[in-house]
């Protein structure tokens, strides 16, 4: 027979955390760097890219979940497989599920 140990808490683990929290902290506490909007612009220059792109081909890329709920709905294969209600593909509330 073999026992698995799940790994149990050690007080160099806590240490650790403490030491992370500290440090994130201090990241906080100093407000954006200039690498940090460095990033941000970078990942925006991305994203106007990428919607340059798509408007080029025709497309647009969704930005909120009702859009892109609609567009996997009518894209996928299953769409006319996912319970209306818990919006799995094998049903998990027999029907009787609450909206949301």
């Amino acid at each position: 027979m073999t026992a698995i140990l799940a790994p149990t808490p050690t007080r160099t683990r806590a240490g650790l955390d403490d030491e992370i929290d500290r440090i994130e902290r201090e990241d906080d506490a100093d407000g954006p760097t200039g690498r940090d909007r460095q990033l941000g612009a970078h990942l925006l220059h991305l994203v106007r890219e990428g919607d340059r792109r798509a408007a080029a081909a025709g497309r647009r890329a969704p930005r909120t979940l009702a859009e892109m709920r609609t567009r996997l709905t009518t894209t996928s294969p299953y769409a006319g497989d996912v319970c209306p209600l818990c919006e799995y593909f094998r049903c998990r509330c027999n029907g009787v599920a609450v909206t949301r």
